[in-house]
């Protein structure tokens, strides 16, 4: 039997939870649930993954057992060497299966497991960011497919010499945002583009927006409870003083007055807030500037 150790004490204590939730999944009630049905089959396969690994630490513990019995009891040469070349591979083995081990007990986020929305914009570059982005696209969309996922395009504007000015798409399959949510950022490529007649290099830059899918939720508002008020400016009239009616629509349960449509007015002025000096500047829908030494995700042209 394998020697005790802290690891194999808490995957028996998952082997009960394991065997409880396989006979949960298989219950008419659970699965007329779905809510409850889903949640415990994505418990069922973290477990599933963990107990394979188990067997596999189980089997390296008693082989590394056995080979130590056989050379300290047998005296067949042959039977000898064949234990110590099993207890070296074993010996070599063990650590790799305990990080495993511990790498599937850490407890996963959540949100790992949904499906992603994400975004793909051209930065600073011209047309040569479009034309990056569209290869960002394009690889993306190659491992999505290698990874077995659905990606489907909610949204496209097109470059003017190709690429995308803008894309926007789904991904959808296995822990998608889990694998994708460290894509989020900035990149970055430096190469010669082909939109560069004298062959200089230049850096382009696109951004990549990734979003777990949101969760359905209800939100029920009794009518009742809505309170409408109606203002009307009065004066001389003319330029100075607006004429047309304005309302106010009042949450009276919560007390959280909503933002007031009021017309507007040729003598106001709006403000943009000021970006922080060496950060990134948005016009356009692009980025205009980007800190230098700022860290990223950069391609170069091999």
């Amino acid at each position: 039997m394998p020697e005790n150790n802290s690891i194999l004490e808490k995957l028996d204590g998952l082997e009960s939870r394991y065997e409880e939730v396989s006979t949960l999944i298989t219950d008419p009630s659970v699965i007329a649930d779905q809510e409850r049905y889903v949640k415990l089959t994505k418990e069922y396969k973290d477990l599933s993954d963990i107990m394979d690994a188990r067997k596999k630490y189980i089997a390296c513990l008693n082989s590394i057992s056995e080979a130590k019995d056989i050379l300290a009891n047998e005296s067949d040469a042959d039977m000898k060497e064949i234990a110590r070349e099993e207890l070296a591979v074993n010996e070599e083995l063990r650590p790799t299966l305990e990080e495993e081990i511990k790498i599937l007990l850490i407890p996963k986020d959540p949100e790992d497991a949904k499906n992603v929305q994400m975004e793909i914009r051209a930065g600073t570059g011209g047309d040569e960011a479009c034309l990056f982005a569209g290869d960002l696209f394009q690889m993306y969309k190659r491992f999505c497919d290698s990874k077995g996922w659905q990606l489907s395009v909610t949204d496209v504007s097109e470059g003017a010499v190709g690429g995308y000015k803008e894309i926007d798409f789904a991904v959808s399959g296995v822990d998608v945002y889990g694998t994708l949510k460290y894509e989020s950022g900035v990149h970055r490529v430096q190469r010669v583009p082909v939109t560069e007649s004298n062959g200089r290099m230049q850096t382009s830059a696109a951004t990549v927006a990734v979003l777990p899918e949101a969760e359905k939720f209800e939100v029920n508002i009794n009518e009742g409870d809505i309170k409408w008020d109606t203002f009307r400016s009065s004066g001389a009239g003319g330029q100075k003083v607006l004429q047309e009616p304005r309302l106010r629509r009042d949450h009276t349960a919560q007390r959280a007055p909503e933002r007031s449509a009021q017309p507007w007015r040729a003598d106001q002025r709006i403000r943009f807030p000021q970006h922080r000096r060496g950060g990134l500047s948005r016009a356009g829908g692009g980025i205009h500037r980007m800190e230098r030494g700022r860290r990223g995700i950069t391609y170069r042209e091999a």
